[in-house]
């Protein structure tokens, strides 16, 4: 697995806990996320919302939801982007959308 293992194994995110182990969807989305706003992956956990990390404001996030469309092949509404204003609620609707296929 990749270099952030340690920050994200262990925990079921459907417990709202911050970390993603086993989880490709979440562990693409930090590394995106980290990527687009140009952080290190393990200051970002499921729990991660905008007002905690510099550079997430409106324009960041389109920038994020941009990047996440790309990586994933999909295309989230505006519903669901307003829905995803945490790492988690990210997650939540990418899941959403791959199950739409």
């Amino acid at each position: 697995m990749g270099q952030n293992d340690d920050l994200i194994a262990g925990t079921d995110r459907t417990a709202g806990q911050c970390t993603v182990a086993g989880d490709p969807v979440a562990t693409k989305i930090i590394a995106v996320v980290a990527d687009v706003l140009g952080v290190a992956k393990d200051t970002i956990g499921l729990d991660t919302v905008a007002a905690d990390v510099e550079g997430w404001d409106s324009f960041g996030h389109v920038r994020i939801v941009l990047a996440i469309d790309k990586a994933f092949g999909i295309a989230l509404s505006m519903g669901a982007i307003e829905k995803a204003a945490s790492v988690a609620g990210l997650v939540e609707v990418v899941d959403e959308a791959l199950k739409a296929r």
